[in-house]
């Protein structure tokens, strides 16, 4: 049967022009990725309690460096942001006009970040099927995405050359449905191509596509909810409390979409290579995590910054001693509505469920760490970014300030995300320190993606958190570019 498959499999990447060399290539990759996880899977890890502890920490040491080195190039492409398309926001917003030399860095700003977001779903892809797969299929897509941000771009253009404000929100509503256009017709030509080329046992076109756009859509819902309701909602405030209690709500909705999206990553395996499915779910992850961490650094006081943190800290470690017991109720609402389910068995009838969903949860739970540790420095980042660019302050009161929090804040990840992991490992018998060990490059890659272009998408919306607490600070005179 096996031969079969994989005879059909080659004979159709044969009729969609692909290479025999590389067809033969890709076909050996898969198997070793494959057998890299069956060998996960099947790895024996440590079982007692000082061995398991002691792979824990040095788990949780290993990916707060890596995420410190992800919110290094986040931060990096928040002073271009900041300093180009949000040049002069306070100065802005005060209702003053720039000088056209300062709009024309501004309008360079906004032209970057078009042509970036525009290739967002496309490297998404990428990661999905690989480089070489993505290429050597789907390259096409990359013509689309240019094509769409040249568009977008012309329109800013034509928009600066007539005197428009482009910078209004009303003027962003063009590139958002271009860019919801371009998911859709990709989504359709990739799904297309790989019902053709892959062996998907009945799966239809309109299946792989809903399949491969769910999380895209789901994102950007949640990501206009963000934009244009709860963030006006959370500046709109001025207790500190409700403040607080507002984006302890905020990653709440993306429980309910990350649960449409891992029965999407468990039943994608039949298309996608192994390991890989956790993508279907990273987006939404990290969108949450950013947006809850930067209105957590608008809170001044460092007790409620403090209790914050800690609220995510103990929610973490209550996710992962609640797993099993959710993992009941999740089966229960599936026998009871099979229809809306994608699979009619429960997660964990078989065997080879088990492994798949616990592998998924693996993931899922070193993706989660490593959004939180960034988030965390790139919102400090984002506050100080704001006020030195904006208003005359000290660079060194500014420096001490976000210090403080970013201490706070990551000796609280430490020691949850430590114990977590330890809880996780030892009570489940979990591999995730050999899946990170053997997968952190795709971990990181996927993390630093989906950070990038949420900074340039709501860098906007955000920097407006941070308006209200500044009022007593002098605004800079914006007269140059940088």
């Amino acid at each position: 049967m096996e031969n079969k498959s994989t005879t059909q499999h080659l004979e159709n990447d044969d009729l969609i022009w692909k290479p025999a060399r590389l067809v033969q290539m890709d076909e050996a990759r898969e198997i070793t990725e494959v057998q890299n996880y069956g060998s996960i899977n099947n790895t024996a890890e440590a079982k007692t309690f000082f061995e398991t502890f002691l792979h824990s920490m040095t788990t949780s040491f290993t990916i707060t460096f890596a995420a410190i080195l992800v919110a290094l190039l986040i931060i990096s492409v928040l002073y271009f942001d900041i300093n180009t398309s949000e040049r002069c926001f306070e100065h802005i917003h005060g209702n003053h006009s720039l000088p056209r030399n300062v709009m024309k860095w501004v309008l360079a700003g906004h032209v970057v970040e078009v042509l970036v977001l525009h290739f967002w779903f496309q490297l998404y892809l990428m990661l999905l099927f690989t480089w070489r797969e993505f290429i050597s299929l789907h390259k096409n897509a990359l013509w689309i995405a240019l094509i769409q941000g040249c568009i977008v771009s012309v329109y800013k253009i034509i928009l600066f050359t007539q005197y428009v404000d482009f910078t209004l929100d009303r003027y962003r509503y063009t590139g958002n449905v271009v860019f919801l256009m371009g998911v859709i017709y990709t989504g359709y030509t990739v799904s297309k191509k790989i019902h053709t080329c892959r062996f998907t046992n009945g799966y239809s076109n309109l299946r792989l596509f809903k399949m491969i756009t769910t999380q895209y859509f789901l994102g950007c819902i949640i990501g206009l909810v963000y934009r244009y309701l709860t963030i006006p909602w959370f500046i709109s405030e001025e207790n500190e409390i409700i403040k607080a209690v507002i984006a302890v709500i905020v990653p709440l909705p993306v429980t309910t979409l990350n649960i449409i999206n891992a029965k999407v990553a468990l039943s994608s395996l039949k298309f996608v290579r192994p390991g890989r499915n956790f993508i279907f779910i990273s987006f939404t992850t990290g969108v949450s995590t950013l947006v809850f961490r930067i209105m957590q650094a608008d809170v001044k006081s460092i007790i409620i910054f403090t209790a914050l943190s800690v609220c995510r800290g103990v929610a973490q470690i209550l996710l992962v001693v609640t797993e099993k017991l959710r993992d009941r109720v999740l089966n229960v609402v599936c026998r009871r509505f099979r229809r809306c389910c994608y699979h009619r068995q429960t997660l964990r009838q078989q065997n080879e469920d088990k492994e798949d969903s616990s592998r998924l949860e693996d993931d899922n739970l070193i993706q989660l760490m490593l959004y939180q540790y960034s988030a965390l420095i790139v919102s400090q980042a984002y506050q100080a970014l704001y006020v030195l660019n904006n208003f005359y302050a000290k660079p060194w009161d500014v420096f001490v300030e976000s210090s403080i929090k970013v201490a706070i804040g990551s000796a609280v990840n430490l020691v949850t995300n430590s114990f977590s992991i330890f809880m996780y490992v030892y009570w489940n018998n979990s591999r995730l320190p050999t899946v990170w060990t053997q997968t952190w490059r795709l971990h990181v890659s996927t993390v630093a993606i989906n950070s990038v272009m949420t900074i340039f998408y709501f860098t906007c919306p955000l920097l407006t958190v941070f308006q209200g607490p500044q009022q007593d600070l002098v605004v800079r005179n914006c007269t140059v570019p940088f």
